[in-house]
């Protein structure tokens, strides 16, 4: 029997921020330890029985994972997920430590429009973030990009940062340097580390491409 093909595309709905609780690096892989909600197991299984594999995105990376014994709380659930070594080293991943909060994107079992690609196309830079002209609480956040990604992604409609889905506004060029500004609003904010006190300027965030792109 041939091995499962991998998963091309999560749900570019993220399942919210969750804590890391170890994370290493060997000859082959990046390992990561996650606690997440007893309420994502189920979500987990159906997704491996659609798919005949066990997948989920950290933070726009892909990895495959596998559960571990359920711990005394039987709020939370912990599993282990691996990255290959190569896209490891190039991800964001690495600027992680135990008690980091994480994006998790799973496969969509609804085929829709609104898809990311499984493969993470680089890493951008957070610049900056003001309160979006005509609105009172939405923000706008600046990032800084590569010109290569920003050849990628200046004429898309939306993109993914760390496993969420945004829509593109303002792609320029400023003095040879390449940025980008999406709008945040609150809920998007409390879900992902967009909203988070731990942002500062500098922060770099895993770029993901839609998997299909919107007209």
């Amino acid at each position: 029997m041939s091995a499962p093909a991998p998963v091309k595309s999560f749900s570019s709905i993220t399942k919210g921020l969750h804590k890391l609780t170890q994370i290493t690096v060997n000859d082959s892989w990046g390992e990561l330890h996650l606690c997440l909600p007893a309420a994502m197991r189920e979500k987990l299984q159906k997704r491996i029985q659609k798919f005949s594999t066990a997948a989920l995105s950290i933070d726009g990376v892909y990895a495959k994972f596998s559960f571990v014994s359920t711990p005394e709380n039987k709020n939370y659930f912990e599993v282990v997920a691996e990255v290959a070594k190569d896209i490891f080293l190039q991800s964001t991943l690495p600027n992680l430590q135990p008690g980091s909060l994480v994006n998790i994107g799973l496969p969509s079992v609804n085929p829709a429009k609104w898809l990311l690609d499984a493969s993470f196309a680089g890493k951008v830079t957070f610049i900056s973030r003001k309160i979006a002209e005509g609105h009172k609480h939405t923000q706008e956040l600046t990032f800084e990009c590569s010109k290569d990604l920003f050849e990628r992604i200046e004429k898309l409609q939306y993109i993914g940062l760390n496993a969420s889905g945004l829509f593109l506004k303002e792609p320029r060029t400023l003095d040879g340097r390449y940025y980008f500004s999406i709008h945040a609003g609150k809920g998007t904010r409390e879900k992902t580390m967009l909203g988070q006190e731990e942002l500062k300027t500098g922060t770099e965030f895993t770029l993901t491409l839609p998997f299909r792109t919107i007209n």
